[in-house]
């Protein structure tokens, strides 16, 4: 028989890579007849005598297309094709076709309601098997299009989860090293202090510290960099060291204009911190220098609580001169409570201030870890979802 007029013209035969089809009918001639008629439009083609021999070798070599017959010997259509459908798998994508002498209706449903794709008549009509396998290359074509564009889409989400694995673990390894630079809770000189650390990421912006000064007394720092992460870790870590010169000097005002010129020298950056510096004198004196921090809690030894006054700007905000330290009587039993806003801002239900002075004068009296342990459950309750900063809290008794 001629098939000439069935061959696709150069423009549009199937890709290099052929769509596969499977024949499977009990009558040897139309078996060929139709395998040779599917081979010359292009395809590869197998053919199995029934619905067993196909259903094994499509478990041997899984077919992009399936021709065939309903009436078979055995396992007729409808079977194999539910017995193929049930072994269907990602990336095991099958188009039927099924024929069938039958023009009901309901034989038709029947067959779409098992599986198949599409329906071609008895005595077979070639220009509709035709179009049929058009369409099913067509829809094979795309499915190998998405299954690449899905491994490269799995490849790129491996490669991802790869690299946040490694920059968690980097995060996680920096966050060790910024809480290695916080102090151990402990006496220092005539103090004693205590703190609360909950950062918004892995890492966050605040950070504090406690130091002895020479000749006795201690100096300690609480500040909170602009911003939240990586960044403004980074930058509180760079002015730890410098911070701590403060501890040598005992000059408040040299120390915050060194960390404001620091801050200002960067041009690619508009960094800023809030700071409290603050200089303990054995004899039981306090200076203390706010520059845009929240206004600490001077807690009296009779339960009297001062809030203070925040005063001038953020260091490295602007080119302007720092503030003048306030000096303060800093008796035994008095608690100096340095916070980030955070502490008060943050929260399904913030803080407050209000409430901050309250839990101030609940934990009165109570050791300072009791005091932490009261302000990080309050914290926890409000957090929500997560803290949308960071939250920091340091605790200073003048222990004499």
């Amino acid at each position: 028989m001629n098939t000439d007029w069935l061959r696709p013209s150069p423009s549009s035969r199937p890709s290099p890579s052929p769509v596969s089809v499977l024949v499977a009918d009990d009558d040897p001639i139309v078996r060929e007849l139709i395998a040779a008629q599917i081979e010359a439009l292009g395809y590869e083609v197998r053919t199995a005598e029934d619905g067993r021999a196909a259903a094994a070798a499509a478990e041997l070599n899984w077919p992009d297309v399936l021709v065939t017959d309903w009436s078979m010997p055995g396992m007729d259509g409808i079977e194999l094709i539910r017995h193929l459908r049930a072994r269907s798998a990602p990336g095991r994508y099958l188009h039927v076709i099924l024929m069938t002498t039958s023009s009901a209706a309901e034989a038709i449903g029947a067959g779409l309601e098992a599986g198949a794709d599409d329906y071609v008549p008895k005595p077979l009509d070639m220009m509709r098997l035709r179009l049929g396998l058009a369409s099913a290359g067509r829809l094979v074509h795309l499915q190998r299009q998405l299954q690449r564009k899905n491994q490269r889409l799995g490849r790129a989400h491996s490669r991802l989860r790869d690299a946040f694995r490694m920059t968690r673990r980097d995060l996680q390894a920096a966050a060790a090293s910024q809480r290695r630079l916080l102090p151990n809770p402990r006496h220092e000189g005539p103090i004693r202090f205590d703190w609360l650390f909950l950062p918004s990421n892995v890492i966050g912006g605040d950070l504090f510290d406690v130091a002895p000064r020479p000749g006795g007394g201690a100096f300690a720092f609480h500040i909170d960099v602009a911003g939240h992460g990586v960044p403004a870790a980074l930058r509180s870590t760079f002015l730890h060291d410098r911070l701590l010169r403060g501890a040598g000097s005992g000059d408040l005002r040299s120390t915050a204009k060194e960390i404001s010129d620091a801050l200002l020298e960067d041009a690619a950056d508009d960094s800023y911190c809030t700071a409290a510096l603050a200089l303990f004198d054995p004899e039981g004196a306090l200076a203390l220098l706010l520059a845009g921090h929240p206004a600490p809690r001077l807690l009296r030894r009779n339960g009297g609580i001062t809030a203070l006054e925040e005063g001038g700007f953020p260091l490295g905000l602007i080119d302007a001169p720092v503030p003048e330290p306030m000096t303060l009587a800093f008796e035994s039993g008095d608690r100096l409570f340095l916070y980030s806003d955070g502490l008060v801002d943050c929260g399904s239900e913030p803080l407050g201030e209000e409430g901050l002075d309250a839990l101030i004068e609940e934990t009165a009296g109570l050791e300072l870890s009791v005091v932490i342990s009261r302000f990080q459950s309050a914290m926890v309750e409000r957090k929500g979802a997560a803290f949308s900063d960071d939250v920091s809290l340091l605790v200073i008794e003048n222990s004499r």
